[in-house]
């Protein structure tokens, strides 16, 4: 979708988690909300651009199947780190290039991009120009100094698990990444459970998955305050099932990500189609608190750690009042376009 500039629009605008009536304008170089007023330019619904707050874009290289459970696919020395040893950086960086653009394309705002291969794989995304949409790089050094040099230009470090590294060399990057005013995001409890007293000893800014974690372990991160952003199709790939219900019935704050690429597309909204999808036999989760999940708690989260977003770009279904369950559900059947209110 390419990006069109409007000086207003009016309807149906999605604000502070639910859709409100009224219009937004360019005023004074700020957009400016003024709730019960619509007009006929530009009218029908606006929601501000979805975040992606986990992905995985640097296997989008990677053209065979992942054949076995997840540690043999995303382990230490499985599937995917045995493909990266056999790529040149010509095809990884290939390969982030389009997922990149399909995710501006799709009308992504923003992704949360857990980045390997250490100051090389971190200066390899961050080269990648992407006007239209915000990287938020995570890089995975090796070392203490490797950290120092990453986070010079990155916005934080990730770490894979606690049970798949030396414990004190990634307190001591996370205490390095706090010093320099940096997220420190790892993942919990994918595949099996892990200690939480041992995760929240790094003091994470972010978590990953938790879909293992114990009714004390969400009390905890609930607790904390911290986010987790979860992953659906990618659990459901490796056969995961968990009830993602759980983190909402206890007030965690919750993020969605789309994980490897080379196992899921970085598509968004056929994220948040899914979830809806497993969860309404389940214990189902609403089309609103699925649209909070990619608007405004990743914008909150990407604000306290000092990521600026674009508030002016919105994604414009012209025409017409498009409802949540509209946009979780059928989002690619719906005309629409990105529009940013700004000055012409």
């Amino acid at each position: 979708m390419n990006i069109r500039k409007i000086t207003e629009a009016s309807g149906h605008i999605y604000r502070n988690g639910r859709f409100q009536e009224g219009s937004i304008s360019f005023h004074n170089g700020e957009t400016v909300f003024i709730p019960g007023e619509t007009g006929t330019m530009n009218f029908g619904t606006l929601i501000p651009l979805p975040v992606n707050s986990h992905t995985h874009i640097g296997d989008s290289f990677v053209r065979d199947e992942p054949m076995g459970d997840l540690p043999e696919v995303v382990g230490p020395d499985g599937f995917k780190v045995r493909k990266f040893r056999e790529a040149s950086e010509k095809e990884i960086y290939s390969g982030m290039k389009g997922s990149i653009s399909f995710m501006k394309q799709n009308g992504t705002g923003a992704f949360i991009d857990f980045r390997e291969s250490g100051l090389k794989g971190a200066s390899l995304i961050r080269s990648i120009k992407a006007r239209g949409i915000k990287k938020v790089i995570l890089g995975r050094p090796e070392n203490p100094d490797e950290a120092k040099k990453i986070l010079k230009f990155a916005n934080g470090i990730n770490f894979s698990a606690v049970s798949d590294v030396n414990y004190d060399k990634i307190s001591k990057i996370a205490q390095i990444a706090h010093e320099y005013g940096k997220i420190v995001a790892i993942h919990f409890s994918e595949n099996v459970h892990e200690d939480i007293d041992l995760i929240m000893g790094i003091h994470p800014d972010l978590l990953i998955h938790g879909i293992q974690a114990s009714d004390h372990d969400l009390r905890t991160i609930k607790n904390s305050g911290i986010p987790i952003a979860v992953t659906p199709r990618s659990n459901y790939f490796f056969g995961k099932r968990p009830d993602y219900s759980v983190f909402i019935k206890r007030s965690i704050n919750l993020m969605l990500g789309t994980d490897n690429a080379m196992i899921s597309e970085p598509d968004i909204f056929s994220e948040m189609s899914f979830l809806y999808r497993i969860q309404r036999s389940i214990n189902r989760i609403s089309p609103e608190e699925i649209l909070k999940m990619v608007i405004d708690t990743p914008y909150s989260f990407l604000e306290k750690n000092n990521v600026v977003m674009d508030n002016s770009r919105y994604i414009y279904f012209p025409g017409r009042m498009v409802s949540a369950y509209e946009i979780v559900t059928r989002f690619h059947t719906l005309e629409r376009s990105i529009v940013e209110i700004a000055a012409i």
